[in-house]
């Protein structure tokens, strides 16, 4: 995951696929001097990602913003204060869950991999969706801090960013391409798995009741969940390139 240690990562085995991946794994000291300055700026353009009742695209799926929770509350406060919120309260403990798997991360790498995080699943949403594509020229157009990051991510020069962009940049196409066809693959299970291991990292959420998907306190189901599950400790290079 985001805070899995691991090897240098060379590229896959047996060629193809993605480009290599040089260096150190992911998150080095590079990455979170790379990225870090952009804290506050990609703070500014998640908060103004649409949520559940905007009927304009498909809103931005809940293990995501618990993804963006638990880092900025690891980035800004630190260890998770109290106790797990109660049986009643699903989305509370949901909340909490993502804020103590994330607690580990020093502030910096917390702040840079929230950086990283937000400019992932911009690119992607870019290929994937036609309505975020439409949401994000939107941003850019509004100008301020959200406009900035969204221009730095999708339109500055592609040797000048972070690596973790670059990769995601061909993650992207692999997405799009992998969703393709009219209907979802039989592997989707896996492919989502492959998903969410890349741009959030290990599996930070119980496995889902009825109850908390009814909710909305999380939006994969069982299947999804136990595939995440089973990718725990690979890499977000290694759920890229695979």
């Amino acid at each position: 995951g985001c805070c899995s240690p691991g090897s240098s990562s060379r590229g896959r085995a047996g060629g193809g696929g993605m480009a290599a991946w040089e260096g150190p794994a992911y998150p080095s000291a590079a990455d979170v001097a790379a990225s870090e300055p952009l804290f506050d700026a990609a703070v500014a353009y998640v908060r103004g990602l649409p949520g559940r009742g905007d009927a304009r695209l498909q809103p931005v799926a809940q293990e995501e913003r618990l993804a963006y929770y638990g880092l900025f509350k690891a980035a800004t406060v630190g260890p998770t204060p109290g106790k797990r919120p109660g049986m009643l309260n699903l989305e509370g403990q949901y909340k909490y869950d993502a804020w103590f798997v994330l607690q580990q991360l020093p502030a910096p790498t917390a702040r840079a991999v929230y950086v990283d995080l937000c400019a992932t699943t911009m690119l992607v949403h870019r290929v994937a969706s036609s309505g975020h594509r439409a949401h994000q020229d939107e941003v850019i157009q509004q100008g301020g801090p959200p406009s900035a990051f969204a221009k730095k991510v999708l339109e500055s020069d592609v040797s000048s960013q972070p690596r973790m962009w670059r990769l995601a940049r061909e993650f992207a196409a692999a997405v799009e391409k992998a969703s393709g066809g009219g209907g979802p693959p039989k592997d989707k299970p896996m492919l989502d798995a492959l998903f969410w291991q890349a741009v959030v990292g290990d599996v930070f959420v119980q496995k889902p009741s009825l109850a908390a998907r009814a909710l909305g306190a999380t939006g994969i189901n069982v299947d999804g969940w136990h595939a995440w599950q089973a990718l725990k400790g690979k890499t977000k290079d290694w759920a890229m390139r695979e």
